[in-house]
């Protein structure tokens, strides 16, 4: 079967084994190489920098699947000009990061709801991927035939450096234009044509009528606290090339930096400031190191003066900024307070990526908002993915601080010191809003953070001098563990087709979630139109697509108890609490059908409600309006010091606010009055 390979291909190329390991083999295929695939690579990476700030995927989440899906073919491409050269040579994967990809794993297997931890799971996955793809399509990874003539280069070199930093600052300056215009002009016209045509009380997410009728800018990002993290990137960024740049490569740095920084101020965001400020502090101390003494007194002045209420009459923003901080930080303590609760329950492997918002409510502080992110990465990572993943988490960001700060030192080039710079103080800001966002959930950052730390660890070796001890580091990190010479045409063969078989499998795996989503939004148009039957079919093929997740099967039990179908209602919405138990909506929904099912005549079915509308309660302990509705029950099955201690228990909790939300709550608080004295 060999031969018979290598005859067939013997035309196009020389066998391996009639040629020195060494030798670089001149061939349609090494051509094909060359011209299409590593450029290709490149350029698709270039794609990616560029659109993701500008569909972030908070509010089109198919943007994620597509990002995702690009990742992989990138991935695919590379692999496969890799086999076209008869050599697979990757770079070392960082420790830190291969055991972070296995606390996803193993997470996801032990997780609460493995529907939601795999689609989790897959957007996770995608960022280790893209740092893969970046060190190895950067670092150009030495083969063995560079190393046997001592050819070794750097990672970003000039050939790349220009079409990153053009794609980063062409992607942010539209971003920053369009967050400055939306904050004086957009913003104002969008409500009014929204108004104009739709109802905005009914809008997914919720967090969009929020935002529009906010007064801060967030451009592309729909929060203004992740604009101002985005933004807290790019700002070293273009600090760091002003200063190292000269003449009139400077101008648009300067431009995007000065622009950057109103765009930030218009956020309003203490968190984005303050970690934006350090960040921008470390680049020019570091750069300017004859004026450290002068950047330093500076930075303290200015901290003085933004504290002082005489500064704040002058700008309206810091007391604004000063008021919502207080604000903020409360609201923040309870969902750590939860999020510690949370991590206590599962402190090994996790709850599972992804499952934050399902058993938040369980542990939701009386009074406390309700929120679906714990605001605070490291917290989040810890409850969804226990010890070890927040254990590779810690760990892969002290790595890349003291990596990237040697490499930095290590560069000699000004472009190259300028591109490390900024990165590495990009990454900075990150870490620092960490402790009070979520912007790791959050792709069009989270991408960002990754292919900033893949552009870093790209660099492979500065021109400068270095001692001998330094260089055996440098040649101990740079070194290709797996480094194999394919020695036969049908080894070749069998490696691509398997490399295109998982190529399309994976895009096929990952894309089936967004076709569901298709599917259940396709049903819901139906059933505001009535079309029953339409709606349950389309829910059925969302099901089919995506059987783990309990959302559809919640949906389509909706869609049945609608239509007045109890039994199959009665099965979907407890094939949803199988797949995800923590949801309290599921519970009650189960409760309300088991309840019309019995007509308030079957004793055991009356009894099976009672115990769903319980387990919501328990669920949501903080819930107002579950408590009402479980003493309305108690009211109706006569059991009244039930209904009292229910009762009680919600005029106790957050009343006034509930009511507000939900106007009919106190329609029940009256008819309990009356049935109580």
């Amino acid at each position: 079967m060999g031969k018979w390979v290598n005859k067939l291909m013997g035309r196009w190329v020389s066998h391996p084994l009639t040629h020195s390991p060494f030798t670089i083999h001149h061939s349609p295929f090494t051509s094909l190489q060359r011209s299409v695939f590593s450029p290709g690579v490149f350029i698709g990476v270039v794609l990616l920098l560029f659109f993701r700030p500008l569909i972030c995927g908070v509010t089109f989440e198919w943007s994620n699947t597509y990002a995702q899906i690009l990742i992989i073919v990138l991935l695919g491409l590379w692999v496969i000009g890799m086999l076209l050269k008869w050599e697979l040579s990757i770079h070392r994967i960082p420790l830190p990061i291969l055991l972070f990809s296995i606390a996803l794993i193993i997470s996801t297997i032990y997780s609460v709801s493995r529907g939601i931890s795999v689609r989790q799971l897959y957007q996770f996955l995608s960022y280790p991927l893209l740092y893969l793809l970046i060190v190895n399509v950067l670092g150009s990874p030495v083969t063995s035939h560079q190393s046997a003539v001592g050819s070794r280069q750097s990672a970003v070199g000039s050939h790349h450096s220009p079409f990153i930093i053009a794609a980063i600052f062409l992607a942010a300056i539209l971003v920053i234009a369009y967050g400055i215009y939306q904050y004086y002009f957009g913003l104002e016209r969008m409500r009014e044509f929204l108004i104009a045509h739709y109802d905005i009380s009914e809008f997914h997410p919720d967090f969009l009528r929020r935002a529009l009728y906010g007064r801060e800018a967030f451009s592309t990002f729909l929060f203004a606290p992740a604009l101002a993290a985005y933004l807290g990137m790019i700002l070293p960024l273009a600090l760091s090339f002003f200063i190292y740049l000269s003449g009139w490569k400077r101008i648009f740095p300067a431009i995007l930096f000065i622009s950057g920084v109103f765009c930030l101020y218009l956020t309003f965001s203490y968190g984005g400031w303050a970690s934006s400020l350090f960040a921008i502090f470390l680049v020019l101390l570091v750069s300017l190191r004859k004026y450290r003494v002068h950047i330093l007194s500076f930075a303290v002045i200015a901290a003085f003066l933004l504290l002082l209420p005489y500064t704040r009459e002058f700008i309206p923003g810091v007391e604004r900024m000063g008021r919502s901080m207080s604000a903020s930080l409360e609201v923040r303590l309870d969902y750590w307070r939860a999020t510690w609760e949370m991590i206590k329950d599962y402190p090994v492997f996790g709850s599972g990526p992804g499952t934050f918002a399902s058993l938040y409510a369980q542990h939701k502080i009386p009074f406390a908002e309700e929120t679906r992110m714990a605001h605070n990465n490291y917290l989040q990572v810890f409850s969804e993915m226990g010890i070890l993943g927040i254990a590779s988490f810690l760990w892969l960001g002290v790595a890349f601080l003291k990596a990237g700060w040697r490499k930095f030192r290590e560069s000699s080039k000004k472009t190259e010191k300028a591109l490390l710079l900024g990165c590495y103080a990009g990454i900075i800001t990150f870490l620092i809003n960490s402790f009070g966002y979520f912007d790791l959930y959050i792709p069009g950052i989270a991408t960002y953070v990754w292919i900033f730390a893949g552009v870093v660890m790209a660099t492979r070796k500065g021109t400068k001098a270095q001692s001998s001890r330094g260089t055996e580091r440098q040649r101990h990190n740079d070194k290709l563990p797996l480094s194999y010479r394919l020695k036969s045409n049908l080894l070749r063969v069998v490696a691509l087709i398997v490399v295109f078989f998982l190529l399309c499998s994976s895009i096929v795996m990952v894309r089936r979630p967004m076709l569901a989503d298709r599917h259940s939004m396709e049903a819901h148009s139906y059933l505001v139109r009535g079309n029953l039957k339409r709606a349950a079919s389309e829910v059925r093929g969302a099901i089919k697509l995506d059987p783990l997740n309990p959302v559809f099967h919640h949906q389509l039990g909706m869609i049945y108890q609608r239509g007045g179908i109890l039994n199959q209602a009665v099965a979907s919405f407890e094939e949803a609490i199988q797949l995800n138990p923590f949801i309290s909506h599921y519970h009650y929904s189960l409760g309300k059908a088991l309840w019309t099912k019995s007509g308030e005549k079957d004793e055991a079915l009356m009894n099976q409600a009672v115990a769903s509308f319980e387990r919501a309660r328990d669920y949501f302990p903080a819930s107002v309006r579950y408590r009402l509705i479980l003493a309305m029950i108690y009211k109706r099955m006569e059991r009244k010091s039930d209904a009292l201690a229910e009762y009680k228990e919600a005029l106790r909790l957050d009343y006034e606010r509930a009511v507000k939300i939900e106007p009919w709550i106190g329609e029940l608080k009256e008819e309990l009055e009356q049935y109580l004295k």
